[in-house]
């Protein structure tokens, strides 16, 4: 009877395995989103880069990726493949706050309590995403105090 069981949960482990490999091997790590680097996320937004994916051609793809970022053949073929899989998944990695911004327009928004208003200031005057700004103004106001 013990040797019946061990057959069957071979048998289960086998069909397990060979379904896994038979979809591809999609697993919720290879679904999740890709974050870039920068020169990844330029990279797959250039026109060469996009006009090769539009003709259907990956290779000229990767090769463009590669120039652009450096990166080796399976790094810039997964990147662009992650792309074409799902090119909503993909998340552009955030700027970094400026540190040596001379906002004292900023400082003076957050001292009146109009923190909508200082971030939007910073967001105009850093070049950097709305989630950034938002970050570096309550940054400030914690080291002003506020």
């Amino acid at each position: 009877m013990v040797m019946t069981e061990i057959i069957i949960i071979v048998m289960v482990l086998i069909a397990l395995v060979w379904f896994l490999r038979s979809r591809g091997g999609t697993t919720k790590a290879t679904m999740a989103p890709v974050q870039l680097t920068e020169d990844a996320a330029s990279a797959l937004a250039d026109s060469v880069v996009q006009a090769a994916l539009d003709r259907g051609n990956k290779i000229e793809a990767i090769k463009r990726v590669r120039q652009l970022t450096g990166l080796g053949l399976k790094e810039a073929k997964d990147l662009v493949e992650a792309y074409q899989r799902n090119p909503d998944s993909v998340v552009e990695k955030k700027k970094r706050p400026v540190n040596d911004l001379s906002a004292d327009g900023v400082r003076d928004l957050i001292e009146e309590g109009k923190l909508d208003e200082a971030t939007d200031l910073y967001r105009r005057f850093a070049g950097v995403d709305q989630y950034t700004a938002q970050d570096a103004v309550e940054k400030l106001r914690k080291e002003m105090g506020q």
